[in-house]
């Protein structure tokens, strides 16, 4: 059974005005706020979702997708040098900073490993090790390290960032893209560069 178009229309207008309503200073981000904003009522946006946070969840997860599709995963692999894959990772933390009260509302609602904090880990462990085999990682070691890389690089990423958005570490973008990119160990560095050729993001 196919999705039902005016459902999906419905939820598309919905993350529309949590993402426009978050970029607005001083905005108060309410139920009643954005259902006004997307043209519904409160029935209609609870029919769809259960709260904010959900919303804020689906946002996100479309926006993990968009970044790993995009590549930079991928690229991050392919840098010869740590300062070259801390200019990669800093399109992330931009994409980030830029939707930053979304980004918070999910990954700081919770402890670091709470539930949200793990779904994004996951993703950027599956698409980080996709990326990897795609580079020739087992040329250079083990399957098992390989998985064992992303699973830690994954882990790390979202604490990083969830410690950055809770204001806990307090660095620049170009800082914690830095600090991101230290956490690769050595042997990325030797991954193939010429097998794809990856976008460049620009989801602004």
């Amino acid at each position: 059974m196919g999705t039902d178009p005016r459902a999906a229309r419905t939820r598309r207008h919905i993350r529309e005005a949590l993402i426009a309503m978050s970029e607005e200073r001083g905005a108060v981000l309410t139920v009643s706020g954005v259902a006004q904003r997307a043209a519904v009522n409160r029935s209609t946006f609870y029919a769809h979702f259960d709260s904010l946070e959900q919303v804020a969840l689906e946002i996100l997860d479309e926006s993990l997708a968009t970044i790993t599709e995009l590549g930079w995963l991928a690229r991050v692999a392919d840098r010869g040098s740590e300062a070259e894959g801390a200019r990669d990772l800093l399109a992330l933390v931009e994409h980030v900073a830029h939707r930053r009260r979304i980004y918070a509302a999910v990954l700081t609602a919770s402890d670091s490993s709470g539930p949200a904090q793990v779904h994004v880990a996951g993703v950027l462990s599956s698409r980080l090790e996709e990326a990897f085999l795609r580079y020739g990682a087992t040329e250079v070691v083990d399957e098992m390290t390989v998985r064992a890389t992303a699973v830690g690089v994954g882990a790390a990423t979202t604490a990083m960032l969830t410690g950055w958005l809770r204001g806990e570490l307090c660095y620049s973008e170009e800082g914690l893209a830095a600090q991101l990119a230290s956490v690769l160990p050595e042997w990325t560095r030797l991954l193939h560069n010429d097998r794809h050729s990856p976008g460049a993001i620009n989801d602004r």
